[in-house]
């Protein structure tokens, strides 16, 4: 399985608190001081463009989705997009990989119907365990607001599981 660098959910505009708000403008001071004063070739201004946009997702500006579509129709920019890692666990074909909200954990689903999560950044598998289902798992996600200890898997047998991971200090042979 190969990981390509992106970027995590963050809260739309709307629900930022006033620090967060404050912080904002303090980076889009910053942003006009430091890069929108570059005076570059046209073919740069594609490239300064883009990581305007993405500072935009970033701080909330722009709505996940239309940021997505908007990205997603850029060929220039998937080009430039390369490859973080490869992480080896699966046994089977990799049907589906999903950050949870902090974008520090990486789940990943897969034909041989185990879930595997991982630290992506270290390269190293946190927990993984089979899935209960009969068939390939198409879909696994980190629940939000559970502390990343539940996932929600479903797969081709039609079924969906819940899965909570029991940190290692709370195991029976620790309490």
């Amino acid at each position: 399985m190969e990981v390509i660098v992106g970027y995590a959910e963050e809260p739309p505009q709307w629900n930022m608190s006033p620090i967060a708000k404050e912080a904002k403008k303090d980076i889009h001071e910053i942003w006009q001081r430091e890069v929108g004063e570059w005076n570059i070739r046209p073919i740069a201004k594609k490239a300064k463009k883009d990581i305007h946009e993405i500072w935009q997702r970033e701080v909330g500006e722009v709505y996940p989705r239309v940021f997505a579509h908007r990205i997603a129709g850029s060929e220039d920019l998937v080009r430039r997009l390369d490859v973080h890692a490869k992480l080896e666990k699966h046994r089977g074909c990799v049907n589906t990989v999903s950050f949870n909200a902090a974008g520090d954990i990486l789940v990943s689903g897969s034909d041989d119907r185990s879930v595997v999560l991982w630290d992506w950044d270290a390269q190293h598998v946190k927990s993984s365990f089979h899935s209960g289902h009969s068939n390939n798992v198409f879909q696994a996600k980190i629940m939000p607001f559970t502390d990343d200890l539940s996932s929600v898997t479903c797969a081709a047998d039609g079924q969906y599981k819940v899965s909570v991971t029991v940190p290692l200090c709370l195991s029976p042979q620790f309490v």
